[in-house]
Formats: C-alpha cells, structure tokens, sequence
C-alpha cells in the first residue's frame, strides 16, 4: 500500500514538469518517501496526468489498485470534484483518499496552532540543551510556500516541511481530534 504526492510546474524553458512522489510504510514501520519521478507533461488536463502516473506506477511495477492516498496542491485540474485528477482516480480505486496538500496552512487558526506547538518545541529542546541559542540561531519559522517555477523555493519548502515535520503531525493529529468531536 502507498500514496502518491503530486505536484506540477514549468521548468526554465517553461514546459510543464509533473513531480510525483510515493510514500509507504517499510517492514520495519518507517515512513518512507521515494521521488518516483520528475516528467514533461505536454498536456495538463486531468486525463493525461493520471495516464503519466500510470505509466510511471508501471515502470515500477506499482498499481492504482493499492494507493491509498492521493495528495495535489490547489489547481483545479488536480482535485476538481467530478472530473480532476482525484475524481479520476477515486473512480478507479475508491480507497484512493484525497488531502489538500495545504491543510496547515490554509487556515489562520491551524497557522497560530502551528506556531505555538513549534515554539513549545524550541523552548522544550533549549532548556534540555538540544539545541544552542545565540544571535541568528532558532529564528521563528514556519511553512513556506512554494513558487510558480522556482526550484530553490521548493527546496526552501522541503526544508521548512522537515525542519517543522513533527509539529505539523500534532496540529494533524488536533484536526483528526476536532473533526471526530
């Protein structure tokens, strides 16, 4: 069983790239995430990507049968509800769930819930003396977004995302616990 992340944009000579990425857990129970491959999508509609991520699932002999997550940015060719990428998918594998990959920072109230957990952390890990303080260093932080085609901003997003990767599961883990209430 795995996921798929998948997110598009033009590289410098403006052609259309497709990004897609699995996650899966191993047999030892680790996360693990694996970039299945970066390639030119001449045509961006719903239908052509799902058949470039298809083929790429086939390359690595991997099938839409066993996904179990779906996960794009906001473009509506990617999660239009009846016709985008993730209807097409659902459609073919009803366990195939979706998740915006914005679900942090889209809300201003998940934004300040994201803040304190990471502040709490940085206070917790100075006073235990994991980490130094000085002038410069443990600066506040937060996710940063990602640019049209700017590669080195979505460097700078991966290192937000790691750097803030467990305070985002708790403020997941407070949403699971809201939405149940």
């Amino acid at each position: 069983m795995f996921s798929i992340l998948v997110d598009e944009a033009r590289d410098v000579s403006n052609k259309e790239q497709m990004a897609v990425v699995i996650r899966y857990v191993d047999k030892l129970g680790h996360v693990v995430e694996r970039l299945l491959g970066i390639t030119h999508v001449p045509n961006t509609t719903a239908t052509s990507l799902k058949e470039e991520i298809e083929t790429l699932l086939d390359k690595h002999k991997l099938s839409i049968s066993r996904l179990r997550g779906q996960g794009y940015d906001g473009e509506s060719n990617m999660q239009g509800e009846f016709n985008g990428l993730k209807a097409l998918i659902f459609k073919e594998n009803e366990y195939a769930y979706y998740v915006h990959l914005n679900v942090v920072g889209g809300s201003c109230k998940r934004h300040d819930i994201l803040q304190e957990i990471q502040l709490a952390k940085i206070k917790e890990a100075l006073e235990n003396g994991e980490l130094s303080n000085g002038q410069g260093l443990n600066q506040e932080t937060t996710l940063t977004r990602t640019g049209d085609t700017r590669w080195s901003s979505h460097y700078r997003t991966l290192v937000s995302l790691e750097y803030m990767f467990s305070t985002i599961l708790d403020v997941l883990d407070l949403i699971v616990m809201d939405m149940k209430t």
